[in-house]
């Protein structure tokens, strides 16, 4: 890479790292005018598109007939602050005709026995099992809006823009105002350029 190419990058606050994963439209180079002896002075310069990334997880599953509701809603609240990156129940029939739920867990493999802790220790349960599954994550990131005095999160994803529940309840409860208003008011001010971007899951 040429010192100016780096210097343009740098000012425009691109991040370095690997290629991203992408359907690649244009390449370009550009030479710098000296020729180290050390390295190529030239800088290039990929065009493309997004695509969406396969990643490994772990489902983690366990059926159970013996755990109330409340237990059950507290469970789902445990396992998202474990690390879990979603959780949740399913109605089913077991054996002698019994209501039961199955515990739905899907983890980045690394979190997967802290998740499972959480599960048995929550629930009682004897057993759970482990199935390795791939995910595929659409491109996506946040920002953080502020509707009259309350920071809000946008999740962005390539076909739209949500509000966090939480914040939206947290908000509304404040302004006295319908959660749908302070959604519609956190998506028109989430248009508008400079607000804070991180990453999420």
């Amino acid at each position: 890479m040429t010192p100016t190419g780096a210097a343009l990058l740098v000012a425009a606050g691109a991040r370095f790292g690997p290629v991203p994963a992408m359907a690649l439209q244009r390449v370009g180079y550009g030479a710098g005018g000296r020729d180290p002896a050390e390295r190529a002075n030239v800088l290039q310069a990929l065009i493309g598109e997004a695509v969406p990334v396969a990643e490994r997880m772990t489902l983690l599953e366990t059926n159970v007939d013996d755990v109330t509701g409340e237990v059950l809603g507290h469970l789902v609240g445990r396992l998202l602050d474990a690390g879990a990156a979603d959780a949740w129940l399913s109605p089913i029939v077991m054996k002698k005709g019994r209501p039961a739920h199955t515990v739905h867990v899907l983890v980045a493999p690394g979190r997967a026995a802290a998740c499972e802790r959480v599960v048995l220790a929550e629930t009682g349960s004897l057993g759970v099992r482990r199935t390795s599954v791939d995910r595929t994550a659409l491109p996506r990131h946040t920002t953080t809006v502020d509707v009259e005095g309350h920071p809000i999160r946008l999740k962005h994803g390539p076909w739209g823009v949500k509000p966090e529940h939480d914040d939206v309840v947290a908000a509304a409860g404040a302004l006295d105002l319908p959660l749908r208003e302070v959604s519609r008011r956190a998506v028109d001010i989430g248009r508008l350029p400079a607000h804070t971007s991180e990453e999420f899951r």
